[in-house]
């Protein structure tokens, strides 16, 4: 896993560094950031998500609220560790969804604990994600919130319910990234997520997504996605 500390007191930041590579595989990447500057500069030009950022509140410029905001737009998955010297910050755990908050001192089992526990959830429901690269930054959507994705003038754009990503790659490419995760290619510029179909309209040949959403079929794909549909459906609703 890779777990980034981010802390403007360096000097304690490399104490908690010291503290995780005791409780941690050799194999961890461990990283501190002395910013928030820093850390969403770092999530834009990694190819990877951070799994873990163990984050202060109380730091000049970028604040750790503001940092996690930022971070929850761009890399979801990413799991957010509260670590503050004051009790009334952790009720701002549930404004930016954290996992959970740490008092300094840090007490070495609670840090221990809750990386165990963030470790143990990521390996049995870890989320995937679509990775998408621009020349300004790079963003990792989760699978479960992408609704689809749309070709046009040769850019591809992945919608989710809140957003519109741009990036530019071949559709076909990512048809055969998504084809085994619950993805259909349902028109020559569309990728629909199978998951948030609401209904087929076979006369019409429209889907309508879970977002009220109409897209169109082409009348080759028609057939096929009638199929997937139905084992999709068939999984969500347990019967497989």
């Amino acid at each position: 896993m890779w777990i980034v500390v981010c802390d403007d007191d360096e000097e304690y930041g490399r104490q908690i560094i010291e503290c995780l590579k005791g409780i941690t595989p050799r194999d961890d990447q461990l990283t501190l950031y002395s910013s928030g500057f820093e850390l969403i500069d770092a999530v834009h030009r990694s190819m990877q998500p951070i799994d873990i950022v163990l984050l202060d509140i109380e730091m000049p410029g970028l604040t750790g609220i503001e940092a996690a905001r930022e971070l929850r737009e761009i890399s979801p998955a990413t799991v957010i560790v509260i670590i503050t010297g004051f009790i009334q910050y952790a009720l701002k755990c549930y404004e930016i969804r954290a996992f959970n908050y740490l008092l300094k001192p840090i007490d070495h089992v609670k840090l221990k604990n809750t990386v165990d526990e963030v470790r143990n959830r990521k390996h049995y429901d870890a989320p995937k994600t679509l990775f998408i690269q621009t020349r300004e930054n790079h963003t990792f959507i989760p699978l479960g919130d992408l609704l689809y994705i749309e070709s046009y003038r040769r850019a591809l754009y992945a919608h989710t319910r809140g957003a519109s990503y741009k990036y530019y790659k071949q559709i076909s490419h990512v048809d055969k990234e998504l084809s085994r995760d619950g993805f259909y290619r349902i028109h020559k510029s569309y990728i629909v997520n199978l998951s948030h179909i609401k209904k087929v309209e076979k006369s019409s040949l429209l889907v309508i997504l879970s977002s009220g959403k109409e897209l169109p079929i082409g009348r080759r794909n028609l057939k096929g996605l009638i199929s997937s549909f139905t084992d999709a459906r068939r999984k969500f609703d347990g019967i497989l």
